[in-house]
């Protein structure tokens, strides 16, 4: 990608990724995506619990899912690939799917 000054610098498109996925999560209460021990993490903020219609709307993702619950309501799900593009790329993927 360029723009009027040259080539935008290698790591310049997957900051842009990072924040359209701060973007796409903040709209449903998640306030943090991040990788851990191979799994997408989706951790919402304390004490907000997602709708009936969003958690129905989630199972519908052909996409393997685990809930955990301690201070934060927290979803994962398993990746096969684990790479620093990847990863953002499935949880840009997913929260654009997830209506």
């Amino acid at each position: 990608t360029e723009d009027r000054y040259g080539k935008l610098p290698q790591g310049t498109g997957y900051l842009f990724d990072r924040v359209e996925v701060a973007l796409l999560a903040g709209k449903k209460g998640i306030s943090q995506v991040w990788l851990r021990e191979g799994k997408l993490v989706f951790s919402y903020e304390k004490g907000v619990i997602p709708s009936q219609e969003e958690m129905k709307e989630l199972l519908r993702l052909p996409l393997p899912v685990e809930f955990s619950q301690g201070e934060r309501l927290e979803i994962n799900s398993p990746l096969n690939e684990v790479d620093g593009k990847k990863w953002i790329e499935k949880a840009k993927n997913i929260l654009q799917r997830w209506k």
